[in-house]
């Protein structure tokens, strides 16, 4: 060593090597006078050269789910070290969080990557986070319909911590005879009354159902007007007839009707309500 002074402060720094690669690193602070003999000992330490961490992780199937990544610090020697002090750091941290003791919370859907750092080397774990429905419940402002009315119906689907999440539905009921349902949004249903009587309707999402009871009161016709009320026809002429059906408020009613004659030997009428003079 060059020596200006007649006593210097040095760092000396000493490597094992493996061919280019250093196994072991160590140094020391010594002091050293000029034309001076130093011993020193200098303690070697293995060199780190990788951070693992684990991989092919089960997805955290709910919010605020948790896992515990464990990071092992691979040294040169091909030793490997768990437990050594590292920084983690969240990449994706509106996904999922990580804390300073390698414990990761699930936030919302998607993938995150997770960071380990240690002396300057960097391990990565991906962390998916994939709720599955647990629970599906239905709403509707009233579980009462009349035949041709409708009630909108909402659907909602949790995991199993209660958290909700959006999912589209795939709607039906049990008795489409009684009561018919159409999607008209992602977590929405139109529910129509077909005819009296009770049904359930059902939504299902991530293969979990969920039910609501119907029921469908037919609503009393009131009165029944044919048009044309008065009509002359030959023997043989025919005439289609128009039966309206309505309730005690005016509403026209979509019932099926059925047709008869009095006088079988002036007039046949038909199923449809065609007249036919005979």
């Amino acid at each position: 060593l060059d020596i200006g002074a007649e006593q210097e402060q040095v760092e000396l720094t000493m490597e094992l090597r493996r061919g280019t690669a250093a196994l072991f690193r160590g140094s020391a602070n010594i002091a050293v006078r000029r034309a001076d003999t130093t011993a020193v000992d200098v303690q070697l330490a293995p060199v780190p050269a990788d951070v693992l961490l684990p991989s092919n992780l089960a997805p955290l199937t709910a919010y605020g789910d948790t896992v515990r990544l464990d990071a092992a610090v691979v040294f040169a020697t091909g030793d490997t070290i768990p437990g050594l002090p590292v920084a983690w750091v969240s990449l994706n941290p509106e996904i999922a969080s990580v804390n300073q003791a390698g414990h990761v919370v699930a936030l919302s859907e998607g993938q995150a990557q997770i960071r380990a750092t240690h002396a300057g080397l960097l391990g990565l774990a991906t962390v998916t986070v994939a709720p599955t429905v647990h629970t599906v419940t239905l709403q509707a402002p009233t579980q009462n319909l009349l035949v041709d009315q409708t009630v909108t119906v909402t659907a909602t689907a949790r995991d199993r911590r209660g958290n909700l999440l959006l999912r589209t539905f795939t709607w039906g009921t049990v008795n489409t005879a009684i009561a018919t349902a159409t999607s008209t949004g992602p977590q929405t249903a139109s529910v129509r009354g077909v005819s009296g009587g009770q049904t359930q309707v059902t939504a299902t999402a991530g293969g979990v159902s969920g039910s609501l009871g119907i029921t469908v009161t037919a609503v009393p016709v009131a009165s029944v007007t044919v048009t044309p009320q008065v009509d002359t026809l030959r023997t043989g002429q025919a005439r289609q007839l128009t039966a309206t059906l309505r309730d005690a408020a005016g509403n026209t009613l979509n019932r099926p009707v059925s047709w008869a004659t009095s006088s079988g030997g002036i007039a046949s009428v038909s199923g449809t309500g065609l007249v036919t003079a005979t």
